[in-house]
């Protein structure tokens, strides 16, 4: 699939009162140096676009989202009209701290369906002046991306249909070291108006990890506590839309035990991020519940037969000294090294 048409603006963080200002923008001839790096940028997209994320629906809950309209617009009737709504919309969403950044919205179509790849790359501040009021040149866009060819922010959208399709697509940040954990909030979320999309078992990986750290990590015995209790009501969560952040407030966790939860994530979008969560995939990585007291004796249970299996009896509160106990049936003895 080669481009059919190839969009660029410079585009300027601006302010609110700016948003509906014209940009200088350019159609890229569809021969030349500029459009064979440029085919190399959508040819590698659907390898290096690998961040899955979907266009949030309305606040109502209606199945509409602007940006997804302004997007099928421009893949329908690519124009250089039809796609300043974008940058305008990206320049309205940039913060002053990334500065001004060239816009690029390549387009292709053929039978098998629709493709637009839309993507950042960073410029100098000096090129607005250096750019005046006039027409966007070919020449200056080709100079301006050939220095910065490497670091980029880009999106792709491929469906079958411009009228029911183009609810999701991939993203990639090559700005920053960590792509997936870091992405830029203000390219997703603001100009895109997206969420990441999350599969049920990265979801559920994610947050039994995060669990567990949190409670290896936590600031004290009571946050300690409600986090383990955490992990074993999870389970009762199988098969339902949950999230980091929607579990934490269900659990009704405190402060202290949600602060320490919420540091085990690395990229904060991801803890509003929705999943189903996977029991099967949950077990696998917060599965034991383990206790070890000062007198180097460990216990170790399934978490969610812990309080079942094990009896606890509070000794002395203001110590925090407990006496543990169980009956069972020996079934295995062995010695093992200190880890």
């Amino acid at each position: 699939m080669q481009p059919t048409c190839i969009l660029s603006y410079l585009v300027p963080p601006l302010k609110s009162s700016m948003s509906n200002q014209e940009l200088p923008g350019t159609v890229v001839p569809l021969s030349g140096k500029l459009y064979e790096m440029l085919c190399g940028v959508f040819n590698k997209s659907e390898a290096e676009c690998t961040i899955p994320i979907r266009f949030r629906m309305s606040e109502e809950g209606k199945q509409t989202n602007q940006v997804r309209s302004d997007l099928t617009s421009v893949l329908s009737e690519p124009t250089l009209e039809s796609g300043m709504v974008l940058a305008q919309r990206l320049g309205s969403a940039t913060p002053n701290i990334s500065g001004v950044g060239l816009l690029f919205i390549i387009v292709a179509s053929t039978d098998e369906g629709a493709c637009a790849v839309v993507s950042r790359f960073p410029a100098e501040q000096g090129v607005m002046a250096e750019q005046g009021q006039g027409p966007l040149q070919v020449a200056f866009v080709e100079q301006i991306f050939m220095k910065s060819a490497k670091s980029y922010k880009a999106a792709r959208y491929f469906d079958t249909s411009l009228h029911g399709g183009f609810w999701s697509g991939t993203s990639v940040d090559r700005q920053i070291n960590s792509p997936h954990d870091s992405l830029a909030n203000y390219w997703i979320k603001d100009f895109l108006n997206s969420e990441l999309m999350t599969t049920s078992k990265a979801g559920t990986k994610r947050m039994a990890l995060a669990l567990k750290e949190a409670v290896r990590l936590a600031p004290n015995m009571d946050a300690q506590q409600e986090l383990i209790s955490a992990i074993v009501l999870a389970s009762g969560l199988t098969g339902r839309t949950t999230s980091i952040e929607r579990m934490a407030k269900q659990f009704s966790l405190s402060a202290a035990a949600t602060d320490a939860l919420f540091s085990q994530v690395d990229n904060p979008m991801l803890i509003s991020d929705t999943f189903v969560l996977d029991k099967s995939e949950f077990v696998k990585f917060a599965h034991y519940r383990v206790v070890r007291l000062n007198n180097d004796v460990t216990l170790s249970a399934p978490a969610e037969t812990f309080d079942q299996s094990i009896d606890r009896e509070l000794v002395n509160s203001n110590d925090h000294i407990v006496r543990y106990s169980t009956v069972g049936k020996v079934v295995e003895e062995r010695i093992r090294n200190r880890n």
